[in-house]
């Protein structure tokens, strides 16, 4: 598949986010790795242990990302009640599983767990930054959003029955 069919298909907002998870988690790396050798917390932690338990963390919530679009995907097809429970499911597993990851750092001492879930937070932050990668997107694709257009009147599909 052709690159620019993949970055103009219906995912282009997962490639958003996850280009927005990766820059994030690329200025925290670099503002980490700045405070821990400006503040001599080596003792500490590291910073090539800072730098990987903070990129597990992205990695991580880059999949996150990708587990609630299928979610989402799934759930919006369904009637109310299942879709609650489907999403609602969903979130529940997604949080388990981190909160069981954040466990097994905190006993194995792999990785640094305050760093990982700075990585994993990157997801947040990458939300709000998705409105700006849209823009650099459309920029490099030179691709405009669609106009929205109002709703036809009731009173016009109803034939002109109208009182």
């Amino acid at each position: 598949m052709k690159r620019e069919v993949i970055l103009k298909s219906e995912i282009r907002t997962l490639l958003e986010l996850e280009t927005g998870i990766a820059f994030t988690a690329l200025f925290l790396n670099i503002i980490g790795v700045s405070v821990i050798g400006l503040a001599g917390l080596r003792g500490y932690v590291t910073q090539g242990m800072y730098s990987l338990s903070l990129w597990f963390g992205a990695a991580f919530a880059a999949v996150s990302a990708v587990h609630m679009l299928r979610t989402l995907d799934r759930g919006l097809g369904l009637d109310v009640k299942s879709a609650q429970r489907r999403i609602y499911l969903g979130y529940l597993t997604r949080y388990g599983i981190i909160i069981a990851v954040v466990a097994i750092i905190c006993i194995t001492e792999c990785l640094e767990p305050i760093s990982f879930f700075i990585g994993y937070m990157s997801l947040k932050l990458a939300a709000y930054e998705q409105p700006l990668m849209h823009k650099i997107y459309n920029k490099a694709l030179h691709t405009t959003d669609p106009i929205p257009e109002p709703l036809p009147d009731e009173d016009e599909d109803a034939g002109g029955l109208s009182e």
